[in-house]
């Protein structure tokens, strides 16, 4: 589970007033439950229609830790939120987002002098 931020659950609230019946947040047009081989099938579909160029639903999570990582959230707090047994699984699998992060740290001495 992952706490949502406060577009993220306004976002949802909206989607949930526009269907007000329906018990699912991703269902089709009867809406029942999208079954989840036809789930990425529906998230191209949603994709296209927003106009952002086709990815995996996997690409969601990258996502997610590419922005905290961005946000300068710390490696602890990122590694609990997806969930990974240890921060050196999240280091490994995200060390490329660290190698502006020398540039970036050297330019701050700038700021200094």
């Amino acid at each position: 589970m992952i706490p949502l931020n406060k577009k993220a659950t306004e976002a949802l609230e909206r989607l949930c007033a526009k269907y007000p019946d329906c018990p699912y947040i991703i269902c089709d047009s009867k809406q029942n439950l999208v079954p989840p081989e036809r789930l990425e099938r529906t998230f191209y579909y949603m994709l296209k229609n927003i106009g952002i160029e086709k990815t995996g639903v996997h690409s969601l999570r990258h996502t997610f830790a590419s922005t905290l990582f961005a946000k300068k959230v710390d490696i602890k707090t990122i590694s609990k939120l997806l969930g990974h047994a240890n921060i050196q699984i999240t280091l490994d699998t995200y060390i490329h987002l660290f190698e502006n992060i020398d540039h970036d740290a050297v330019a701050q001495l700038d700021d200094a002098f």
